[in-house]
C-alpha cells in the first residue's frame, strides 16, 4: 500500500517547491490544501508542486491541484505541476483531461534547481506541454 502523503517545501527566492510523495488522496488532501493556502498567505511569487513521487492519486487528490491552480490564479501567483514520468500521474492526468487543462511540466526548472543557466533556456523549460506526446 503507498505511503500518506508527505510534502516538503524549498523555497528559492519567492519562489517556492512543493514536492509530494505518496499518496494524494481523501486523507492528504486536506494537508495538501492547506500548504497551498499558507503558501498564498506568504511572500510566495510562484508555486511548483512537484508530483514526481506521488504513489497514488484519486479523485480527490485531483481536486486538489485543480483547487490549487484556481486559488493561486486568483492570488495572481503561478503554479505550475511537475509530472515528471511517474505513470500514475501521467495517466490520471491523462484520463480526466487535465493534462490539458492544468500548467503541467516535465521537471523543475534549472533556476530552480540551483544551476545557472541561460535566461533563454529557463524559459523554454517552463512551457507548458500539451500532454500529447
Amino acid at each position: 500500500m503507498p505511503d500518506q502523503l508527505r510534502l516538503a517545501t524549498r523555497t528559492r527566492g519567492l519562489a517556492v517547491i512543493v514536492q509530494a510523495r505518496g499518496t494524494l488522496d481523501l486523507h492528504g488532501a486536506t494537508d495538501f490544501d492547506r500548504e497551498i493556502d499558507r503558501l498564498l498567505r506568504g511572500e510566495t511569487r510562484e508555486i511548483l508542486v512537484d508530483l514526481r513521487q506521488i504513489e497514488f492519486m484519486d479523485s480527490l487528490g485531483l481536486r486538489s491541484l485543480v483547487r490549487a491552480h484556481r486559488v493561486a490564479l486568483r492570488a495572481g501567483v503561478p503554479l505550475w505541476v511537475v509530472r515528471g514520468n511517474a505513470p500514475v500521474v501521467t495517466q490520471v492526468l491523462r484520463m480526466t483531461g487535465l493534462d490539458v487543462t492544468l500548467p503541467l511540466i516535465d521537471d523543475l526548472p534549472g533556476r530552480l534547481q540551483g544551476r545557472r543557466r541561460p535566461l533563454a533556456v529557463a524559459q523554454r523549460e517552463m512551457r507548458i506541454s500539451s500532454g500529447n506526446r
